[in-house]
């Protein structure tokens, strides 16, 4: 080597150096490729393993078997109740049945058998009054002063008649009574009700008025006919 060249390699830069040392730019055109992370495998739910049948169940799904497995075994055991239940009731009704039937039979029979012949005694024979006491409304010595009285009263329910007796003619009912004086009898509750019918009538233009209050007085008689 000449000394000019020897001079000229001692005479280089520490930049020089560092431009000769640059290192080399990377390629923008490759793409760095980040290795893919592996994920792990979920096992299966059912799977072999070494001739064996194995299974893998979340416990989300073990928990949702479990709470239908006793909701099942739940309703079994009711049905199973009411089943039980219908089946006794239906032997109670069956045997209580007959019972009834033979209760009706017994009870309602002999019922109708009295009925029937207490209706037929009924018609064959007259009601027998209570007592023997008619009541007299009123007495008057002429009999056409009482055909409006006794039309008065049929509208309110009491049948009567005018029977003449002598010289008067006497305004009757037609039913007989117990003693219409003693209270409590039926003659006395029919004896009051006339009197309150009775106050109340008013007597068409020409005919006999029997005072402001009439028939106030009516009383029981007991009669011959």
């Amino acid at each position: 080597m000449s000394l000019y060249e020897v001079i000229r390699d001692a005479q280089v830069t520490p930049r020089d150096s560092k431009l000769s040392e640059q290192p080399e730019k990377p390629d923008k055109d490759k793409r760095t490729v980040m290795p893919s992370a592996a994920w792990p495998r979920k096992p299966r739910i059912v799977q072999l393993n070494a001739g064996r049948v194995e299974f893998s169940l979340p416990y989300q799904i073990t928990i949702l078997l479990a709470l239908g497995l006793t909701l099942l075994i739940f309703l079994i055991y009711r049905l199973g109740q009411i089943s039980g239940k219908t089946t006794d009731l239906a032997s109670i009704t069956a045997k209580s049945r007959p019972q009834a039937v033979e209760q009706m039979t017994t009870a309602e029979v002999p019922e109708q058998i009295t009925t029937a012949v207490s209706s037929s005694a009924e018609e064959s024979e007259p009601v027998k009054p209570k007592g023997n006491n008619n009541i007299v409304i009123t007495e008057y010595p002429r009999r056409i002063d009482l055909v409006p009285v006794q039309k008065y009263f049929a509208n309110n329910g009491i049948q009567t008649e005018i029977v003449k007796i002598d010289e008067s003619y006497f305004l009757r009912t037609v039913e007989k009574y117990e003693n219409p004086g003693r209270f409590g009898t039926d003659g006395y509750e029919a004896r009051e009700r006339i009197i309150e019918i009775g106050a109340d009538y008013k007597a068409p233009t020409g005919y006999e008025t029997f005072g402001t209050k009439p028939f106030q007085d009516a009383y029981g008689r007991k009669f011959d006919d």
